[in-house]
């Protein structure tokens, strides 16, 4: 028995053009659904998997801890972060 989901839905191929920020606004709007659906699953495992290490956060504490990594990402990778703030 595999230890991978067989119902994965098959990814989006989406072309892009631009700049990395401009990219980013790209695939968002291609993919607003999904983006929206992956977002709202992964917050609400954020906020169990703090839950279940005795640290219980609002979802307005939870973005803004988010929001204060992103400076970790611009260092890391300019491109990515700008990809990022396009979606």
């Amino acid at each position: 028995m595999s230890k991978f989901p067989t119902d994965v839905k098959e990814l989006p191929v989406v072309e892009l053009e631009g700049s990395f920020k401009q990219m980013g606004q790209q695939f968002g709007e291609a993919c607003r659904s999904e983006i929206n659906e992956l977002y709202e699953i992964r917050l609400q495992a954020a906020l169990t998997h703090a839950k279940d290490r005795g640290r219980e956060y609002t979802i307005e504490e939870a973005l803004a801890l988010a929001a204060g990594n992103l400076s970790i990402v611009q260092e890391y990778d300019a491109d990515i972060y700008e990809e990022t703030l396009g979606i």
